[in-house]
């Protein structure tokens, strides 16, 4: 509380903690899929009240296996519960108005949207991300897409396996070339949702600047992440190496990559 008994409403009553607690006070909207949930997960740890909108048939994570006992079910996804502890439900058919207005009623009271719809959300609701704004001009929106919000890539969809291969950290992944310096195996894919869970970090890494301006500006912000330039720069030590001294590395067996093979 203030000293005119009022509620702080910047990021939490922390400020400059980095420990949990920090968006204490704060409410997410989330509508995610895989590829942003694990930012919601972030959140909540941090303190945030994450209000996740599902359909009416529940969120299509709820079909990832493993499932309890190796029997599928809406409340027995074990990547479910993973990624969505602490979270809260509301269950909005967003294909009807009604459920449209009840929405803009939650982001009128919220601080944060995590929208991974790539523009559904804009459809359903009839606004797009300039009228979003301004109709709440202190929401931070964070969007997550693919491949960003233009470009030839725009359009096209992603998934872990592709973000890793293609942004690059596969390559680093695997084993050690043959005697004459030649890959003799492929790549290994690192472990699985690693691409999201990069981008996740991001995202909720930019989401914090944007509570930060907005504390001192009172403006909110639109943070886009880009899931393939987010893992495309985090390819362990290529993109320094290769920026600054124009070195390429070599992947090693169970060991982190380095310019140098193995003789």
């Amino acid at each position: 509380m203030s000293e005119a008994g009022a509620v702080l409403h910047g990021p939490g009553e922390m400020m400059g903690n980095a420990g949990p607690g920090m968006l204490a006070g704060l409410r997410v909207i989330e509508l995610a899929d895989e590829q942003a949930e694990y930012c919601g997960l972030l959140l909540t740890g941090l303190g945030a009240e994450v209000v996740k909108i599902e359909p009416p048939e529940g969120s299509a994570t709820r079909r990832i296996g493993p499932f309890l006992d190796d029997q599928p079910g809406a409340e027995r996804s074990l990547f479910f519960w993973n990624y969505n502890r602490n979270k809260k439900s509301v269950v909005l058919d967003l294909r009807k108005p009604a459920a449209c207005e009840h929405l803009l009623r939650l982001l009128g009271g919220a601080d944060i949207l995590l929208d991974a719809s790539c523009g559904a959300l804009n459809e359903a609701l009839g606004l797009d991300r300039t009228a979003l704004g301004a109709r709440f001009p202190q929401l931070v929106t964070a969007r997550m897409t693919p491949f960003g919000d233009d470009g030839p890539w725009k359009d096209f969809k992603g998934s872990d396996l592709i973000h890793l291969a293609l942004g690059g950290p596969m390559m680093n992944c695997g084993y050690d070339p043959d005697p004459n310096f030649e890959y003799d195996t492929p790549p290994i894919a690192p472990q699985i949702w690693h691409a999201y869970h990069i981008a996740g970090e991001q995202m909720a890494t930019g989401i914090i600047a944007a509570l930060i301006h907005r504390e001192r500006s009172g403006e909110g912000q639109d943070v886009s992440v880009a899931i393939h330039e987010a893992v495309s720069k985090n390819p362990e030590q290529d993109l320094m190496y290769w920026v600054c001294r124009r070195v390429p590395l070599w992947r090693l067996t169970c060991r982190h990559a380095s310019e140098g093979p193995n003789h």
